[in-house]
């Protein structure tokens, strides 16, 4: 073997010998990096049990006392304290919620969560008188997590497309 083909030959090996294994240390770590981004994808989870049970006592146990909802709904009080009003809110507007989550994904300190949403529309909603329609709303969430408690949370609700399906677009002519 030539000089160049030693040494290539040698960088190969070491590339490879630092690879994960299934067996090897490596392996190890990444498996120990995983059950945080489990425990937080768990933590999560018990942040949508209100909108379908109603019951928001959990809510001490997801959230951290001064969580930050982005963006607020109107006249939220901040905090974790601001939240269960939200939930009465949302669930006396719009009954029977259930929610699917489609995707659910953890990196680092962060668990975002695409659902959809149905219920059917039983309160006022901007305007329009409860109609008994069914209706699906996309959302996408971010949270953020820290000791064990959601810091943050950033959310995208379709609510164009909810008033649109209880016909807030028809034509008022």
């Amino acid at each position: 073997m030539n000089m160049k083909t030693c040494l290539l030959a040698a960088l190969v090996f070491v590339a490879a010998s630092a690879l994960p294994t299934r067996n090897g240390k490596a392996q190890r770590s990444q498996a120990t990096d995983a059950e945080p981004l489990s425990a937080n994808k768990n933590l999560v989870r018990g942040f949508y049990t209100p909108f379908t049970t109603g019951n928001t006592a959990g809510l001490n146990d997801v959230l951290a006392a001064d969580w930050q909802d982005i963006p607020m709904a109107p006249g939220q009080a901040p905090g974790r304290d601001g939240l269960p009003a939200i939930v009465d809110q949302l669930r006396e507007t719009f009954s029977g919620f259930s929610a699917v989550e489609q995707d659910f994904i953890a990196e680092g300190d962060k668990v975002v969560v695409r659902s959809v949403w149905t219920a059917v529309h039983t309160g006022g909603f901007f305007g329009i008188k409860p109609t008994g329609k069914r209706i699906t709303m996309n959302t996408t969430d971010v949270h953020q997590v820290a000791n064990g408690r959601i810091i943050r949370t950033w959310h995208l609700e379709d609510m164009m497309g909810v008033y649109a399906q209880i016909g807030g677009l028809e034509s008022k002519r």
